[in-house]
């Protein structure tokens, strides 16, 4: 019973941090400016992998080609899109000229389409999912209707 006790305490501690943190979020102002210019093409890297991966790769070998591939570019000072395709082709052959599609981040995003992705289709899918479960669980002050637009 002691067990139980000290759980639920634990339970109510972290439920009462997630309802003061979804309070705030009605004050809260996104700066798309500094979001924006925070982006790097480094943050790219696995999808470098991905490609690699899409293109027949094992996933072990496609994650050492792409860490080659950083190597070069951290040694050279360049960003990893700005790696010209004939050093990429000597990494690998398998590199085309459709590498340069995997430098948009709004195509890395909307990549994840799975449950717990990333694209918006899946985060409608869970915030869908969690406004069904509140509802269900009668836990109404709780459902975020306004705040978040789907």
């Amino acid at each position: 019973m002691e067990i139980i006790r000290g759980k639920s305490g634990t339970l109510l501690g972290k439920c009462m941090g997630f309802m003061t943190t979804l309070k705030a979020l009605g004050s809260l102002t996104i700066n798309k400016k500094k979001c924006s210019d925070a982006l790097t093409t480094d943050m790219l890297a696995t999808d470098l992998a991905y490609y690699l991966v899409r293109k027949g790769l094992p996933f072990r070998e496609a994650h050492h080609l792409a860490g080659k591939v950083v190597t070069f570019a951290e040694s050279e000072g360049l960003s990893l899109c700005d790696v010209p395709l004939e050093k990429l082709q000597e990494i690998s052959q398998i590199f085309k000229k459709d590498v340069e599609y995997i430098w948009d981040f709004k195509r890395s995003v909307e990549q994840y389409k799975v449950i717990g992705g990333t694209s918006t289709f899946a985060l409608c899918h869970q915030i869908n999912s969690l406004r069904h479960w509140l509802r269900e669980s009668n836990i109404q002050s709780l459902v975020v209707e306004e705040h978040v637009k789907v």
